[in-house]
């Protein structure tokens, strides 16, 4: 026998949402209990009840958040129309508010050292490029052999964040920079190794 009230995915849901807010405004550091319970219009012990930590209510937070991380991207008959394709969806994505949130999420990396081993883990990330991309350019002959596509997370996401840090927009131009002048030769490079 359960006693209290059931619990109301409503108040979940605006929990969650306010932590990634605070996230997006004010960093991992910045993200207090009590301004997630305050944005939320809640107690702090309806916050406790569900997560017993910020580190708990934070990957909470970005578990839920279906934003626009899903890694599907379209066959634009090239490899490196695919890559711009994807890197132009990625700057947009970046541009607003994913971008904030990430960065946001960044600040926990040096504040709690298992922090980043965490949302990796647990991420549903937008910068991983789909396996297909390559796959289609190895058949295409594009590429002469199998790359590593994890070779594109080595590369973009420290130019992203770098360019995201100083305040600087992403771009058509950076990003036809970014896919031409390093991923493609990188790429090409790792293909006929």
């Amino acid at each position: 026998m359960t006693t209290g009230r059931p619990r109301d995915p409503h108040r979940d849901k605006a929990i969650l949402t306010a932590a990634r807010e605070l996230i997006a405004e004010r960093g991992y550091a910045g993200l207090s209990i009590e301004g997630v319970a305050a944005r939320a219009g809640t107690g702090k012990t309806t916050i406790y009840r569900r997560w017993r930590e910020k580190r708990e209510l934070v990957l909470a937070a970005m578990d839920d958040y279906v934003g626009h991380n899903d890694a599907a991207t379209e066959d634009t008959g090239s490899l490196r129309g695919d890559l711009l394709a994807y890197g132009r969806r990625l700057a947009t994505l970046f541009n607003g508010f994913d971008g904030r949130f990430f960065l946001g999420l960044m600040q926990g990396y040096t504040a709690d050292p298992s922090f980043a081993e965490a949302v990796v883990r647990n991420s549903a990330s937008g910068i991983h490029l789909p396996p297909a991309v390559i796959q289609r350019a190895v058949e295409r002959g594009e590429l002469s052999g199998p790359v590593d596509h994890q070779l594109f997370e080595e590369i973009v996401p420290a130019l992203v964040i770098m360019r995201l840090m100083r305040g600087q927009s992403l771009d058509g131009k950076f990003v036809d920079h970014v896919i031409d002048d390093i991923v493609l030769p990188a790429f090409e490079k790792a293909g006929s190794a």
